[in-house]
């Protein structure tokens, strides 16, 4: 049986997600070992599926994706992790699969950040804060948030459910 041609990066983004996912719920970070394999497979596998013009479409889909949240990792909002993670994506995705997961991945997390909050009656609190500082201009050079605010939380499993609603969900075309 031949697999359809997406399917293979997509099924490998979604292995590679779920792996980063585990470590990242599991220690709070997404190993290197397992994102510069992945960053180099895009490339390749599109190389060998589509000569150079699939190449440059996985190294554009590199930058595409990994862009966005270098900014981020720079200004202390985003780890190290998550930003090979979602360049890896674009290069096994390339770039517009890899904004629709990125896009995706940030708005859940968003969800669950403020679900988070509300659940633990920090809600009003952290907007607050959040709006604090939106008008005074703090680019993350400002002290982090309060322990009883919750700051930290882990993109992996967002990546990771992303992922498998873009590349397999009812728009995605991957599925009959």
């Amino acid at each position: 049986m031949d697999l359809p041609l997406p399917l293979v990066p997509w099924a490998g983004s979604v292995a590679v997600a779920a792996v980063a996912a585990a470590t990242d719920l599991r220690s709070g970070r997404i190993p290197t070992a397992l994102t510069y394999p992945a960053l180099a497979a895009g490339p390749l596998w599109h190389t060998a599926a589509g000569g150079s013009s699939g190449l440059t479409a996985a190294l554009l889909g590199i930058v595409a994706a990994g862009l966005g949240p270098a900014l981020l990792h720079r200004g202390g909002v985003m780890g190290g992790g998550d930003v090979k993670l979602f360049g890896a994506l674009g290069g096994l995705l390339g770039g517009h699969a890899a904004l629709e997961v990125q896009w995706l991945s940030l708005c859940l997390i968003a969800l669950y950040a403020l679900g988070a909050a509300a659940w633990r009656g920090q809600l009003r609190a952290t907007l607050g804060l959040v709006f604090r500082r939106l008008r005074r201009g703090d680019s993350g050079t400002a002290a982090p948030f309060p322990e009883q605010v919750p700051g930290e939380v882990r993109l992996g499993g967002a990546i990771l459910l992303a992922c498998v609603i873009v590349g397999f969900g009812p728009t995605g075309g991957l599925l009959p």
